[in-house]
């Protein structure tokens, strides 16, 4: 009983640390980093501006961007949080977030471009154009690169663990789900190595890094060849 309550609580640290105490470390890293660079991207935009020639910069532009920077920073963060990019999940980091990035970065460009004009100063077109831009790239990278780190942190475990080999039968969109579970999944200990698909254009092709080797009558050949211990059917015709 005493070795249960052990497991018990430390399945209970674990969990803790995995699901807030690392989330939470990741977003206050993520606000640290996205209120440094986006007081660079402007500056940025002005490097670009004047040949890359910091000293070229008319010094009443980098003193409104200096002026500025605060201001910028602050709304940025806001914009950042209400588009929910301090909220998404990393490892799954794709179509939707870049948009809501999008959008954030358009509401900080209309923005920043109202509030340095009307009260610090009419700055060149390029540095609110490239600005937001340069915005945008930053805020987003960082989103990527964390779900990057992961999945191949995830990949690299998998590659050098005794994960169980699996097959998956479809290659279509439901495959593709699966396979993007098992190759994100940091509690799913199985590695995809080979894709079942009855259509011909799709043999010897590859869903993502794993390749369809064939139709239904390559399955047994293919579970001894990779040593397939579980199998995985995304197939609505195919049958058990």
């Amino acid at each position: 009983m005493a070795d249960l309550n052990k497991k018990d609580e430390r399945g209970f640290v674990r969990a803790l640390i995995d699901d807030f105490i690392i989330p939470q470390r990741v977003k206050v890293l993520l606000v640290i980093y996205d209120i440094v660079v986006v007081s660079l991207a402007y500056f940025f935009a002005l490097l670009v501006r004047f040949d890359f020639s910091i000293g070229s910069i008319d010094r009443d532009y980098l003193a409104a961007w200096a002026i500025f920077l605060p201001y910028n920073a602050l709304f940025s963060v806001v914009a950042i949080w209400y588009f929910r990019l301090y909220n998404c999940v990393m490892k799954y980091v794709g179509t939707i977030e870049m948009l809501r990035g999008m959008a954030a970065a358009g509401v900080v460009g209309l923005v920043h471009t109202f509030l340095i004009t009307v009260f610090v100063k009419r700055m060149p077109i390029t540095y609110y154009v490239l600005g937001t831009m340069f915005w945008y790239i930053m805020v987003i990278w960082a989103r990527l690169m964390f779900r990057f780190m992961e999945t191949m942190g995830l990949r690299k475990i998998q590659s050098t663990t005794d994960a169980k080999h699996v097959m998956i039968i479809g290659g279509g969109d439901a495959g593709n789900m699966i396979l993007r579970e098992l190759v994100t999944s940091a509690y799913i200990n199985e590695k995809p190595v080979c894709i079942i698909d009855d259509d011909k254009e799709k043999w010897m092709k590859y869903v993502g890094d794993v390749q369809v080797v064939g139709g239904r009558d390559e399955i047994l050949t293919n579970v001894e060849k990779f040593g397939i211990k579980k199998i995985y059917i995304a197939m609505p015709s195919a049958s058990k």
